[in-house]
């Protein structure tokens, strides 16, 4: 059983258009001569002199040639590639057109989100008391409190530290309940059109101002004997998880046939593992998103407490934000920002992008994040970076689905400004994925002139596939910004649009070299 591979995430995240006409490879051949004219032409007057000194076989008409490649199908291609020292153009192919990014989106959330709070940021995760005196024998008066500020990153083992550390500050018992302080964050926990699909599927999580695990379950079953249950594991283990298994394991002739699914069920999320699994099969892994982020921490964290043998006197657990007489016992940090968004951009993290962006508006206005909020301030970061509100759409930080629309110029005018702000520029270059070796590119770009050359950030929605970043050489020199955009790709013609979005990552770093040969003296 896989996650939401290209396939499935196809059917989950499509974009609704009809592919565009095909064309022959006779027609692919003259409208790549025609590109590569228009690729000459707005070349710098050096770069073009490189190009033609170089002659027909040079990394311009190779560009061209790609562009027009018959295997994305007729889709709309967008393109553009600067040098950084020099800001000089090397290549661009309708640059200006609007296009869907997918999750090159979060190029912007972490640029915003490293600029605007710092890469040392860090988010906590607290614990308090309440109640008319101190902890005194052991006891705790009141109410305990689990307070939290949108850390992604916070799991089972973090909440385990804290409940360890309460009972070796004496902690035994809880006169009143657990209670939870969501306070931070307000409004719906779907991000905005995260409700354009109902899937259970990982990328499509929950937020919360609590959170725990990604705001998913991983679900790992076994075979155990012919004719028995399958063992299923469920990380992390907690009393809001409720398990359904009907699955069987079973001999030859038959076959594995598992489906993982997840369900909201009252206050509950509920894992069914159903099909079979045949005996000697491997273990199956996958994730699947729970419903509500608050109750799956504190029922985890409940239980944990309860391990530690910390006693609850009422067992209900509340929503409620802290009183002001509430006194701290605990903090948790998150790790710094700037690790959080290497996760988030190297391994594409939808949870990550989204609590950002919620943060940022509790951090800009001083009250609870909301969507509206931390989209205002990524809609004025942009603003700072060049962008005219109205000429692109931004509807999430991650984004999922229609969410995210740009031209090329514009996410390389994103890519432009923060590698010339040293505050934050470093930390985004090595949170992007890097060219067969790491993230989504580690199986990409591995056995060319590129590898490891590439820091990029992929996208793939439906029918869109995109690939941004910087390219640098070994020779030294100014990297380049660059942003390739395809959309409007038949379904089956994905993957190879990858294979050719790559091409042209690789090619673009010949043309830097190509123009940098020609500026010697």
């Amino acid at each position: 059983m896989r996650g939401a591979g290209v396939r499935g995430a196809a059917r989950e995240r499509r974009a609704g258009r009809s592919p565009a006409p095909r064309a022959g490879c006779a027609a692919a051949g003259k409208r790549a001569a025609r590109l590569c004219c228009a690729l000459l032409l707005i070349a710098s007057p050096r770069v073009q002199a490189a190009a033609v000194d170089a002659g027909p076989g040079d990394a311009l008409a190779r560009i061209a040639a790609l562009v027009a490649d018959p295997r994305l199908g007729g889709a709309r291609v967008g393109l553009l590639a600067i040098d950084l020292g020099s800001g000089r153009i090397l290549a661009q192919h309708a640059a200006d057109r609007s296009l869907l990014v997918a999750s090159t989106a979060k190029l912007i959330t972490a640029a915003a989100a490293l600029e605007l709070l710092g890469g040392h940021y860090r988010l906590r995760t607290e614990v308090f008391s309440a109640g008319p005196a101190p902890l005194r024998g052991g006891v705790l008066a009141g109410d305990l409190y689990l307070k939290g500020h949108g850390d992604p990153s916070l799991d089972d083992a973090d909440l385990w530290r804290l409940a360890r550390r309460l009972r070796e500050l004496g902690l035994r018992r809880v006169r009143g309940a657990l209670v939870l302080d969501e306070s931070y964050f307000v409004g719906p926990r779907l991000p905005p059109l995260y409700d354009t699909r109902d899937t259970d599927a990982f990328y499509r999580p929950a937020t919360g101002a609590l959170s725990l695990h990604d705001n998913v379950v991983t679900i790992g079953v076994r075979p155990s004997v012919v004719g028995q249950p399958v063992i299923v594991t469920l990380i992390p283990p907690s009393a809001y998880l409720r398990l359904d298994n009907s699955a069987l394991t079973v001999g030859p002739p038959q076959r594995s046939a598992l489906n993982l699914s997840t369900e909201a069920v009252g206050d509950r999320t509920i894992v069914h593992v159903r099909g079979t699994l045949r005996a000697g099969a491997s273990a199956v892994w996958d994730r699947r998103r729970i419903e509500d982020p608050g109750l799956f921490v504190g029922l985890t964290f409940r239980e944990l407490l309860e391990r530690e043998g910390i006693r609850f006197g009422r067992r209900a657990l509340r929503r409620q934000a802290l009183p002001p007489q509430a006194r701290r016992l605990l903090s948790h940090r998150s790790e710094p920002l700037v690790e959080l968004i290497r996760r988030m951009n190297k391994q594409s993290s939808n949870v990550i992008a989204e609590q950002l962006v919620r943060v940022l508006g509790a951090e800009a206005t001083g009250a609870p994040g909301s969507w509206a909020a931390g989209l205002a301030v990524l809609e004025r970061w942009l603003a700072s970076a060049g962008l005219r509100p109205g000429s692109y759409q931004l509807k999430n930080g991650s984004g999922l689905y229609e969410a995210a629309v740009f031209t090329p110029r514009q996410i390389v005018a994103v890519l432009t400004r923060s590698w010339r702000d040293f505050r934050c520029g470093p930390e985004l270059v090595s949170s992007l994925a890097i060219a067969g070796a790491d993230g989504t590119l580690a199986q990409r770009l591995a056995g060319g002139t590129a590898a490891r050359y590439v820091r990029g950030k992929t996208g793939t929605l439906a029918e869109v596939v995109a690939l941004s970043g910087y390219g640098g050489l070994a020779s030294g020199g100014a990297p380049i910004a660059f942003s390739i955009i395809f959309n409007g790709l038949p379904i089956e013609r994905v993957r190879a649009a990858r294979r050719v979005a790559d091409a042209l990552a690789e090619t673009l770093l010949e043309a830097q070299r190509s123009a940098l040969g020609a500026h010697k003296p």
